[in-house]
């Protein structure tokens, strides 16, 4: 067979894969009970609910996320901050915020060194959850400082938790992007993770994974279920510990739902691509399994079934090889309308789908370099050293 013969066939293949991941996609969006609004005018759940967020050089989002919480307006509701050695204007924003909203706490977390087999994440939590525990709360949600919650957000999670009898509910909102970088890299990291994690198989307590898929942004646990996995000790030294803490629920035999829900929250990972790189190299690779067989694959995927039809697709124009290039066109169309669907499921810009080929080669090149640190250590984050093998 010829080059032209195998170029066309191979993207022929490269098209009716990415079909089928459209199409896979538009009927999970679609056919899925799992989803959650913000409550509207409704009923507020009884109870008293403690949120808790860590906050480390959060002086770009941290009064956001505060009112975001405070405005809630859920009944029983009140809000810690730990403040975690933050180096920028984070406690002087708190300090304010505290003075005027009276059912924010906020917690200095001191500037001591991380202790002994924790990672700063996890400590923190640990930390001001321990502090909420004064009010006697039914429920703990921990939230990220880089979250704002849309009004009705606190109430509508309870309120599912409760009707579902669950121990810990964790929800995917929407992701901000703002930078070229946000628009082409961001959505194929979600693009990655969703690939693997169908939410029909990680709500399902019979084929659910061993490391069932959270979103650490929005956990919102029981507080008997917290207090059972032995709270943040249960995930003291992983980078991942939103996986972790759903993981340990489950193995306690506690009930566990990832939802989708893009009203519930807004957030803003990262602002650029040093900020994309540093903070999904600290634990792709451990998203992985730690498997370089896992970041083979993705290599592979990305240069022959992402990257290779957008460079085939000029050059057979280019040569007259007509069949060729409708090949690669076919591929071509077939990735961007699955990203063009991934686009407008999550709210976002349907125009930088054809970045398609930039984000998952940087995506793949953030898994190799991800695996490095893993075994070796190396790099930074909120101005503290990662340790090798994921902690």
């Amino acid at each position: 067979m010829t080059l032209a013969g195998l170029l066309a066939g191979w993207c022929g293949l490269v098209a009716l894969l990415w079909a089928a991941i459209w199409a896979k996609a538009r009927a999970e969006s679609t056919s899925t009970p799992y989803r959650l609004a913000p409550s509207e005018g409704g009923r507020p759940p009884t109870g008293r609910t403690a949120v808790v967020v860590p906050a480390r050089n959060e002086a770009a989002n941290i009064e956001r996320c505060v009112r975001s919480v405070v405005r809630d307006g859920e009944d029983g509701l009140t809000l810690t901050v730990l403040d975690d050695g933050s180096t920028d204007a984070t406690p002087e924003i708190l300090a304010r915020l505290s003075a005027e909203l009276p059912r924010l706490d906020v917690v200095s977390g001191g500037s001591d060194p991380v202790p002994d087999g924790w990672l700063g994440k996890p400590w923190a939590c640990q930390r001001a959850a321990e502090v909420s525990l004064r009010r006697a709360p039914d429920w703990l949600l921990f939230v990220d400082a880089d979250v704002a919650l849309a009004p009705g957000a606190v109430g509508a999670a309870v309120a599912y938790l409760e009707a579902h009898e669950l121990d810990l509910l964790s929800v995917m909102g929407t992701l901000e992007l703002g930078s070229f970088w946000e628009r082409a890299v961001q959505p194929a990291v979600v693009g990655l993770i969703l690939a693997g994690n169908d939410l029909a198989r990680v709500n399902d307590p019979e084929r659910r994974p061993a490391r069932p898929l959270a979103n650490g942004q929005f956990l919102l646990f029981r507080r008997s279920a917290w207090e059972r996995i032995g709270g943040h000790h249960a995930v003291k030294g992983a980078v991942i510990d939103d996986v972790g803490l759903a993981t340990a629920v489950v193995q306690s035999g506690g009930a566990y739902h990832l939802v989708f829900g893009p009203q519930m929250f807004r957030c803003r990972m990262y602002t650029g691509l040093a900020e994309i790189w540093s903070g999904w190299t600290k634990n792709l690779f451990e998203g992985m399994d730690a498997s370089w067989r896992l970041v083979g694959g993705l290599v592979a995927f990305v240069a022959g079934g992402v990257v290779l039809p957008w460079l085939v697709l000029p050059g057979a124009l280019v040569a007259g090889e007509l069949a060729v290039a409708a090949a690669a066109a076919a591929a071509v169309g077939a990735m961007v309308g699955a990203r063009v669907h991934l686009d407008r499921r999550f709210g976002q810009d349907t125009r930088y789908a054809v970045t398609i080929p930039v984000g998952w080669t940087v995506l793949a090149a953030m898994a190799v370099a991800s695996g490095v640190r893993f075994h070796h250590g190396g790099g930074t984050w909120k101005g503290r050293a990662l340790p090798p093998g994921g902690g």
